[in-house]
């Protein structure tokens, strides 16, 4: 059978066979053939040039058409990547949502009648809740940026923070719940080599907490972590969510909630040791469940058992401020641990031992202090180490002692104040208790005064 894609030599002798004569064409040889339709020879090479342009066409039209889809998700995910997330706008969009979670609270608080202690208890809770989610949220405003930059970003990363960004918290956490099932379909089919897939919704869990939705919150840690149970990163997430929880569960009065959630946050501490055992950050985890729950041991009156867990933070405290010196943040939870036991030594009746534990904590506050002047965090654990030290001073009737420290406690604040930095209600109605008890000490200090001295705590 011929191939129709074989196309003859043009000539005379194009169709004889090799060897033969030609065939004659005229002369004497007889009279010439009689010449073919023009059509008829190349009529199989039009029939195959027209298949062969129509399959060109059709693969043409195909290279097209995948061409344009192509253009268009790059277009989409250009003009994604052209809106640029940044930490100041997403800050602003948490902080404004925190204060209106907080008026609601305030507002609902207020409203209770009839019930003066469940009314201060709302507050109480309301501002604390606040506090917390503050500051949380320069540290959730860079992860929302971590997870919408770069070259690698996820698309669903990219929307949420960028929806954050321009329209604000609860649009982000709506965008979120309608791609929470392709979030966890496509973890599930890579596992630990698809982790990243599942940071829209851990950032996300976080983001409910600052809108003080907790119990969204608590599914979606849950979920997150049960996921990926060995991923340090939710692991500790979800025990901060916990212990701040269990925190506000202790304002509220709830104390077996709070209970249930320092429980659950020592889990996931045990779990991050378990998986990094030389990690520092999970000693200093540790310890701060000890801390809680020798809190709420206190809270129940257990004093033996609030010292044991006290004396288990202390231990932690010290070796992780002997084994970086520099390290303030180390540093401070030494005090802060020396403080506790001084706490609960003062409960007991234990002066002596209260007053040797508050100095020794003072002494590191102040050092911190000293380094740093501006740091207003410095300067109020110095202020709040005097009103420990007052304390004790007015519990043994040194009333020039008690004048001493609260009133250098009450300057610190004023200072502090003046540049601005926030001070509960609550706290300011106790700082004015605190400066009419200076005066009265001051008074029963000196025999004759021609003015007030309360400005032993102000100007």
């Amino acid at each position: 059978m011929t191939d129709p894609r074989v196309v003859p030599p043009e000539g005379p002798e194009s169709n004889s066979p090799r060897g033969e004569p030609s065939i004659p064409t005229g002369g004497d040889g007889g009279p010439p053939s009689p010449p073919e339709p023009e059509a008829a020879a190349p009529a199989p090479r039009r029939a195959w040039r027209t298949r062969l342009l129509s399959g060109w066409a059709k693969l043409a039209y195909l290279i097209a058409l995948v061409s344009g889809v192509v253009t268009i998700y790059s277009y989409v995910e250009s003009k994604l990547d052209d809106h640029v997330v940044t930490i100041p706008r997403i800050r602003t969009q948490l902080v404004e949502s925190v204060e209106a979670t907080y008026q609601r609270q305030k507002d609902a608080a207020e409203a209770i009648v009839g019930d003066w202690e469940a009314r201060k208890r709302q507050l109480e809770a309301a501002e604390e809740q606040r506090t917390i989610q503050r500051a949380r949220i320069d540290a959730l405003a860079e992860e929302f940026q971590r997870i919408a930059s770069g070259a690698d970003a996820d698309s669903i990363a990219k929307e949420l923070a960028r929806i954050l960004d321009e329209e604000g918290p609860s649009e982000a956490l709506d965008y979120i719940e309608t791609q929470r099932g392709d979030i966890v379909a496509r973890f599930l089919a890579g596992r630990a080599a698809n982790r990243t897939k599942l940071e829209p919704l851990l950032v996300s869990a976080g983001l409910y907490a600052t809108e003080g939705e907790a119990e969204q919150a608590r599914g979606l840690y849950a979920q997150v972590v049960e996921l990926a149970q060995d991923w340090p990163e939710a692991l500790d997430a979800h025990r901060g969510f916990l212990i701040d929880q269990g925190d506000l569960a202790v304002i509220r009065g709830n104390l077996d909630a709070a209970e249930r959630d320092f429980a659950l946050a020592r889990r996931r501490v045990d779990a991050l040791i378990a998986l990094q055992p030389e990690e520092p950050r999970w000693q200093h985890d540790l310890a701060l469940c000890f801390n809680r729950t020798g809190d709420l041991k206190v809270a129940r009156g257990d004093l033996a058992g609030a010292q044991q867990d006290y004396e288990r933070l202390l231990a932690i405290a010290e070796r992780l401020a002997a084994a970086d010196p520099s390290h303030a943040g180390w540093q401070r939870d030494l005090s802060v641990s020396l403080n506790k036991i001084g706490d609960v030594k003062s409960a007991q009746g234990d002066l002596a031992g209260a007053l040797a534990a508050y100095e020794e904590s003072q002494s590191i506050f102040e050092r911190l202090a000293a380094a740093d002047p501006s740091h207003a965090g410095w300067q109020r654990d110095v202020a709040v180490s005097h009103y420990k030290l007052g304390k004790v001073a007015d519990a043994r009737g040194d009333q020039h002692a008690l004048a001493w420290h609260w009133g250098t406690m009450l300057a610190i604040f004023d200072t502090l104040d003046r540049a601005g930095l926030y001070i509960s209600p609550s706290d300011r109605t106790g700082l004015e208790a605190i400066r009419a008890r200076v005066d009265r000490a001051v008074a029963a200090t000196t025999p004759e005064r021609d003015t007030p001295l309360s400005s032993l705590g102000g100007d």
